[in-house]
């Protein structure tokens, strides 16, 4: 490892590794270190909030970092947002009113598995010449415009400190920059949200023997969405993995 970086990424994960790629795309050159506490690979249907990219998030990783192939190989495609609303009974999913695109889509999108896209953008970073270490646990900034900054981090027992240019938060909830400049700012806005991986395949079209309720749409779509079942007071997300696992959610007002 280097003294001295043009920029260290505090955090390894999504946002920590795709800016990293995006600095080299524009700077080959330019020096980074990325320090991300978790100390091995991610696991499969890694437990972390986005697998479902909007399109403009999509034509990001698509064509701004340049990752089709690896998305169009080893991640889902996802056709659109599906929503079933209320209704009298929840015995019979024919019966609800469906809102949702009846075609695939011009514009593509993808359902990420979390883990598995992360591990290969680690791998990525650091073919790219990045300097990444896992198991580093950020213990201290300072920030200094005459001198350069200065983070220190905790790897196998020891203290490392390097000089940098320029930090990049993307610790995410740990909140390293946020919590040391008293970012914070209280919330009245009081949100529940919960969700897990069930493993195998959930397909709501075999939820039904109705032949017409399923030959309405083209085959898979109905799987490939991102589907949303809608109630009083809450909502529930079922989101079909490339690992051949399911993503469950719910959304609650209090």
């Amino acid at each position: 490892m280097n003294e001295q970086y043009d920029v260290v990424v505090l955090g390894g994960g999504l946002a920590g590794l795709t800016l990293s790629l995006q600095l080299k795309k524009a700077k080959p050159g330019i020096s980074i270190l990325v320090l991300e506490r978790r100390e091995t690979a991610a696991a499969t249907a890694a437990h972390k909030v986005g697998e479902s990219t909007v399109e403009l998030g999509t034509h990001y990783l698509r064509e701004v970092l340049d990752i089709k192939e690896y998305l169009e190989a080893h991640e889902l495609p996802k056709h659109g947002l599906r929503f079933f609303f209320k209704n009298d009974t929840k015995d019979d999913i024919a019966s609800r009113v469906e809102l949702g695109p009846r075609l695939r889509l011009p514009v593509p999108s993808h359902q990420l598995d979390r883990g598995t896209l992360e591990n290969y953008l680690m791998k990525l970073t650091m073919e790219k010449g990045t300097d990444l270490l896992l198991g580093a646990k950020v213990s201290g900034v300072e920030i200094s415009g005459e001198n350069g900054h200065q983070v220190s981090y905790i790897k196998d027992g020891e203290e490392v400190k390097v000089k940098c240019r320029w930090i990049a938060d993307a610790s995410g909830r740990a909140s390293i920059m946020k919590r040391k400049l008293q970012f914070q700012k209280p919330m009245e806005h009081h949100s529940n949200a919960v969700w897990w991986r069930l493993k195998g395949v959930i397909d709501i079209d075999t939820w039904t023997d109705n032949k017409t309720w399923q030959s309405f749409l083209e085959p898979g779509l109905r799987y490939l969405s991102t589907v949303h079942f809608m109630d009083n007071g809450y909502w529930l997300w079922v989101i079909p993995l490339g690992s051949k696992n399911t993503s469950i959610g719910i959304v609650a007002d209090p």
